[in-house]
């Protein structure tokens, strides 16, 4: 094609006298390839086309490595006359008559054309064997195979450990790695459909989208609960913090949350679209907090309980995140007021998606002897923080909390667009919240919450239509 042509024109144009030139390739059938391969045999000393060992061999990628750069005097008759023409149809014509090409070369070109055809075919011949025919010794081999052929080319090219200074996929990709973090950035597997059925997705009904939303998540490969009672148990050494790492990260307001370093980001998907479509149930909040009160184990609490429910204010249909933060916010602090030494505080419905409220989270944490992250289901998830802690420390966080609070802004459109306002993103650093060990649970109890409040809006959907 022209672009193919138009790169190698290029490449010539930019190259110094004496420069290597390599040019991906996947056939030398074609007229415009040959041409090609002519022209850098005119223009370079050597040519020689290669399939390095990391290519697979059932497929026709080759390379034509070229070394030794004659000059651009060599080739500027030619660069001028192709860019020069106002014909762009030319890539459907020859650069050169056949017989202009000798006919040493188009028999260089034909061995090494059938030479890796019939590399190729050989090996997807191969492949439908083993796919067919493949038994346990077989598999045993071909995995003794591959540990050798990677053992002999670590040794043979001495592999070891890049220098960390020299890493340039990132410290937090790679203490990512280390710390066995949770993926969020998953793919969406309603990307794995064809064109067709995409076009079909898009004038679905809601009935058509209900069930569709219905399957996805039922096939989720959610995280499970790992525990075995009810109630997971963490202490301020599961979510430490540093009052020093403290910083206001202010910015353009949040309306609605779409992706998150602390849920697998297909499922948030999947409850933005069930929100947005259908009507979210709610469940009688007195039934609520009698559940969450029963999951308490009794010897848990000492001094007194008192109740937070922000269900509420999250379930409603608002898309300003902010406001949300606020409203919750200004709940929990009245709440936190109310506590006494060794009281204990159950907060209800209050969600960990974003840094700001898992940055609260982690300070009510740091300010109990012990919290506990209840299961959650279709009713909702709550946490219990027990025994408040007196002293200093705990006076310090509350400052902290009402210094949070300061920050978040209530903000209408007018105020966004025009004025630029901005509220409260963050106040403690991403990686101070990612690398606790707490950090995995809140990733698997979001997703538990997420799964379950998509169920719930899908049914509830579904037996209003009676389906």
């Amino acid at each position: 094609t022209r672009l193919q042509l138009v790169e190698t024109m290029v490449a010539l144009m930019i190259l110094e006298k004496g420069g290597t030139f390599v040019l991906k390739m996947f056939t030398m059938f074609e007229c415009n390839t040959l041409c090609r391969m002519y022209l850098l045999c005119c223009a370079f000393d050597s040519v020689q086309i290669k399939k390095p060992l990391t290519s697979k061999q059932g497929n026709s990628e080759i390379y034509v490595v070229c070394r030794g750069f004659k000059g651009f005097q060599c080739v500027e008759p030619l660069i001028h006359k192709f860019f020069s023409t106002s014909n762009r149809t030319l890539s459907y014509n020859c650069l050169f008559p056949l017989n202009d090409l000798p006919k040493d070369f188009l028999s260089s070109v034909y061995k090494c054309s059938k030479y890796f055809s019939e590399l190729q075919m050989q090996i997807i011949e191969n492949n439908i064997k083993w796919f067919f025919q493949k038994t346990e010794n077989d598999i045993k081999s071909l995995t003794e195979l591959q540990y050798c052929v990677a053992n002999t080319y670590v040794n043979r090219f001495q592999i070891k450990p890049i220098d960390p200074s020299q890493e340039i996929v990132g410290q937090n990709k790679l203490r990512a790695i280390q710390f066995d973090l949770p993926k969020v950035s998953t793919t969406k597997t309603d990307m794995n459909c064809s064109f067709a059925e995409k076009m079909r997705q898009v004038e679905y009904l809601e009935l058509d989208e209900a069930k569709l939303l219905q399957d996805q998540v039922n096939s989720y490969k959610q995280t499970p609960w790992k525990y075995d009672d009810e109630v997971s148990w963490f202490t301020a050494e599961d979510a430490k913090i540093d009052l020093f790492s403290l910083k206001m990260q202010m910015g353009k307001p949040v309306s609605i949350i779409r992706s998150s370093k602390f849920c697998a980001n297909e499922l948030i998907d999947y409850n933005n679209r069930a929100r947005s479509l259908f009507a979210v149930p709610t469940e009688d909040s007195i039934n609520r907090r009698e559940y969450f009160r029963l999951q308490i184990p009794k010897q848990a609490v000492h001094g007194r309980l008192i109740v937070c429910d922000v269900t509420s204010i999250y379930a409603n249909d608002c898309i300003n995140n902010s406001r949300k933060q606020l409203d919750s916010m200004s709940l929990i602090l009245e709440s936190l007021k109310k506590l006494k030494a060794f009281d204990s505080f159950l907060l209800i419905g209050y969600p960990l998606l974003s840094q700001v409220n898992v940055g609260v989270f982690y300070v009510l944490v740091n300010m109990f002897l012990k919290t506990g992250m209840i299961k959650p289901v279709e009713m909702g998830h709550a946490f219990v923080f027990c025994s408040k802690i007196n002293g200093k420390s705990t006076d310090d966080l509350m400052s902290m909390l009402y210094n949070v609070k300061e920050h978040i802004k209530d903000l209408n459109i007018t105020e966004i667009m025009e004025k630029q306002g901005q509220s409260l993103l963050s106040f403690l650093p991403i990686d101070k919240l990612m690398y606790e060990s707490i950090y995995k649970d809140i990733v698997a109890v979001n997703c538990l919450i997420i799964i379950n409040d998509v169920k719930k809006t899908i049914s509830s959907y579904l037996q209003q239509n009676g389906l």
